[in-house]
């Protein structure tokens, strides 16, 4: 029995237990109520683990703070890069000629690096969004 992920292990268990119960109870309605308790106790099992899934899933939903959501921290850096680029470097140089004081413009950011980062944040955001509803109907009774 090789078990290389949860679901393929658990699948080869549990064909494991019933070639064993097959083989140690020949009577065919014992083989089927020991196959019914064990996959009674195996759904239970799992279904325990997705309660403290679930609960665990909940207490991390539930924190506040702006370093528990990364896409917001990746928002707003974007935002900063997107002004300094757009609005702050153009308003300097403008208000520097305008005093008679030529000012060199500051260096460009770079576009593309702007869009990957955006397109980083944006797909966060879906990703997080994506994630709340699966949390959400995880809830649903």
């Amino acid at each position: 029995m090789a078990i290389t992920d949860p679901i393929t292990g658990a699948e080869t268990l549990g064909v494991d237990l019933i070639d064993l119960i097959k083989q140690v109870c020949p009577d065919p309605k014992a083989q089927a109520q020991l196959v019914s308790a064990m996959q009674d106790k195996i759904i239970s099992v799992a279904q325990a683990s997705d309660q403290a899934q679930l609960a665990a899933m909940t207490a991390e939903a539930q924190t506040k703070g702006l370093l528990n959501k990364p896409h917001l921290i990746l928002a707003a850096m974007c935002l900063f890069a997107i002004g300094f680029d757009l609005v702050l470097t153009p308003l300097v140089v403008w208000l520097g000629y305008g005093l008679g004081h030529p000012f060199p413009a500051p260096p460009k950011l770079d576009t593309g690096e702007l869009q990957a980062l955006g397109e980083l944040v944006l797909g966060g955001g879906a990703l997080h969004l994506a994630h709340a509803g699966y949390k959400s109907w995880l809830a649903a009774p």
